[in-house]
């Protein structure tokens, strides 16, 4: 959590929870991870790994982010509480994430607070 960390360190991080079957609860809120980042996380959630509780709040992210975590969304992974407070998201954003959710069975807690 404010650990400066970029796109690229993001992108690794992600890539770890694809092998990692412990880690269920990951915040990397109020860093910097961009669109690689946002695509590394929304591949890791399609992997199916065992995160159930991911933070990425105060991450800048905006409405093309929004759309790339909502496709993995789609694919039903056992994330239970996903934090994208203090985001950018618009109505777009976060429409894409609502469309994704009527196919999610899984996610039980999601926080868009601005």
């Amino acid at each position: 959590r404010g650990c400066d960390i970029n796109p690229e360190g993001a992108s690794a991080l992600a890539r770890s929870l694809i092998v990692n079957y412990v880690l269920h609860t990951l915040d990397i809120g109020f860093n910097n991870i961009g669109m690689a980042g946002t695509e590394a996380f929304a591949d890791a959630l399609r992997s199916k790994t065992n995160l159930q509780v991911l933070i990425l709040g105060s991450n800048h992210l905006g409405d093309m982010q929004a759309q790339v975590l909502a496709n993995a969304l789609r694919s039903n992974p056992p994330l239970s509480q996903l934090n994208l407070r203090h985001n950018n998201f618009t109505v777009k954003g976060i429409q894409a994430i609502a469309e994704a959710l009527v196919l999610n069975s899984n996610l039980y807690e999601i926080d868009l607070f601005r």
